[in-house]
Order: C-alpha cells, then structure tokens, then sequence
C-alpha cells in the first residue's frame, strides 16, 4: 500500500513547482526559494514515513511517483481548461455566489491587495466619522 502522506507531498511538489515556474510572477530569487522549501518539506515527509517504521522504502517511493503523476495530470487539466474559463465562472451565477474574484492579470496581488485595503479603511473611515458627527 502506497503512502498517503507521500502521495499527497508527490502530488503538492509537482503541482507547487509547475505553478511557480509557469504562472506566478514573483523574482526569481523568491520563487528559487519557495521551490526549494517545498521540495526540502516533501523530502522530510517522506524521510519521515521511513524513519518511524510507518511505511517501506518502496511504498514511500510509490506514494510519492503516483503523487507526482496526479499533480501532473491536475496541473495540465488546470492550466488548460480551468485557467482559461476562469474569468467566465468568476462571472456566472456560482462565481458570484461564492465572491470569486480574477486576479490572474494583477502582477503583484499582495501589493494589490494592501493598496485596496488602504483605500477602504480610508474611505470608511471618512464615512464613519460622518455618520458619528451627525448624531
């Protein structure tokens, strides 16, 4: 029986790799670093799984191939199919429902993020300190 735990670190290190590199627009130090954290965590993992007598070599070994495999598959079913609709399911009746947002054109989301949430603390602090000075 394949470890679960190493199936899913094969499947997460696949799919954190192929994201980094194809679709994130980080530096490149960073992204460096992330890959490097996140392989370094699944090899600890499946170290682990080993070391505490849970699991074979071999049964390490295949949870993390069949992993990688399905991280591969759902990467390229993602990147191929889901990616391009996404803009369109943001829209529908489900997207709206569930408060999706498209942020797959903002080049820094973090900073997009902060400038949003600088400008609407601001504002409802002007509107907090009108409604408070009118009762």
């Amino acid at each position: 029986m394949p470890s679960n735990h190493s199936q899913f670190m094969g499947f997460f290190v696949v799919f954190a790799i192929l994201v980094l590199t194809l679709r994130v627009r980080i530096h490149r130090v960073l992204k460096n670093v992330c890959i490097l954290f996140v392989v370094t965590l699944t090899l600890t993992v499946c170290y682990s799984r080993t070391e505490l007598g849970f699991h074979t070599v071999d049964q390490v070994v295949a949870g993390l191939i069949f992993g990688a495999l399905f991280g591969l598959i759902w990467f390229v079913f993602a990147h191929w199919f889901l990616f391009p609709k996404y803009p369109m399911i943001v829209r529908s009746f489900f997207g709206q429902l569930l408060l999706l947002r498209d942020g797959t054109n903002v080049d820094d989301v973090v900073a997009f993020e902060h400038q949003a949430y600088f400008k609407a603390s601001a504002s409802s602090t002007y509107i907090h300190s009108i409604l408070c000075s009118q009762v």
